[in-house]
C-alpha cells in the first residue's frame, strides 16, 4: 500500500522501517518511518519526523459503548537496531459508573518484556497514559474507531523504543 496523502513521505535522512503484519486486516504504511493501517476499520497510526500521528480525531462516535477486549499486534524499533520487532498487543476497556478506562499491554519487547498501561481514561474514543519500566517512562496513545468501535490503533514510545499497534474487538 502506498503512503497516504495526509501522512506525507519520509525525508532522505529518515530511516525507513518495513515489516509484514501477521494479524487481521492490517498492513504496513509505506513512505513513513514506522506505520500501521487497520484497513478493515479505515484507521492508522504512524511516525514521521514531526512525531507520532493517528488518523482519527477523538469524537463521541468513537467512544466504546461496552466493556470488551481488542487483540492485535504491535510493531516497533527498540534500541539502536533498525530491525522491526513485533509482538502481541491487547487493549481492555472497562465501562465504569463514572468513567470508561482502557488498559494496554504490549508483549515481547526486547530487553523490556511486557509493557502495561492501566486505567487510562477514554474520551472521544482516545486514551493516553504513561507507565514506568526499568527506571524509564513509556507513553501510549490509542484511538478506537470503525463500525461500532471495532478497531483500535495507536503508538507507544519511550527511551530507545517507538512502536505502533492495532487491534480488533474480540
Amino acid at each position: 500500500m502506498g503512503a497516504h496523502p495526509e501522512v506525507g513521505s519520509a525525508g532522505a535522512s529518515e530511516p525507513m522501517a518495513t515489516f509484514t503484519p501477521w494479524l487481521g486486516n492490517c498492513v504496513a504504511v509505506n513512505g513513513v518511518n514506522l506505520g500501521i493501517e487497520n484497513s478493515g476499520h479505515q484507521m492508522s497510526a504512524w511516525y514521521t519526523s514531526r512525531g507520532p500521528r493517528i488518523s482519527l480525531d477523538p469524537a463521541p462516535a468513537h467512544q466504546p459503548t461496552q466493556s470488551a477486549s481488542w487483540t492485535g499486534e504491535w510493531a516497533g524499533i527498540h534500541g539502536t537496531n533498525p530491525a522491526i520487532v513485533t509482538g502481541a498487543a491487547n487493549v481492555n476497556v472497562t465501562l465504569g459508573p463514572s468513567a470508561t478506562e482502557a488498559a494496554l499491554t504490549l508483549k515481547g519487547i526486547p530487553t523490556l518484556g511486557t509493557l502495561a498501561w492501566d486505567q487510562m481514561p477514554v474520551s472521544g474514543g482516545r486514551f493516553t497514559g504513561s507507565t514506568p519500566a526499568k527506571s524509564q517512562t513509556y507513553v501510549a496513545t490509542g484511538q478506537f474507531g470503525g463500525t461500532n468501535q471495532a478497531g483500535a490503533v495507536g503508538h507507544a514510545s519511550g527511551p530507545g523504543f517507538q512502536s505502533v499497534f492495532h487491534g480488533d474487538e474480540r
